[in-house]
């Protein structure tokens, strides 16, 4: 649970930190951006507030199934 939960700030935090340096925009590297992608296909923006259960369970299902492991692989080959 912890894992998912760190999935969805991670995913918060870089689309906080691009909208405040939108003249400088913040790059990251291929893995982030597969991770940030996989992610972002199943759970979308936390623009207000609503009711977070579904999308942490979405995220626990991520973490436990390994898509993003398996799209950071994808992107930049096997980890160790």
């Amino acid at each position: 649970t912890v894992l998912a939960i760190e999935l969805m700030c991670a995913c918060q935090g870089l689309e906080f930190a691009r909208r405040i340096n939108s003249d400088r925009p913040m790059k990251s590297g291929k893995g982030i951006e597969a991770a940030f992608g996989a992610v972002r296909r199943q759970i979308r923006h936390l623009d207000r507030d609503r009711v977070l259960y579904d999308d942490i369970q979405k995220a626990i299902i991520l973490a436990l199934d390994g898509s993003v492991i398996k799209a950071v692989e994808k992107s930049i080959g096997m980890l160790d």
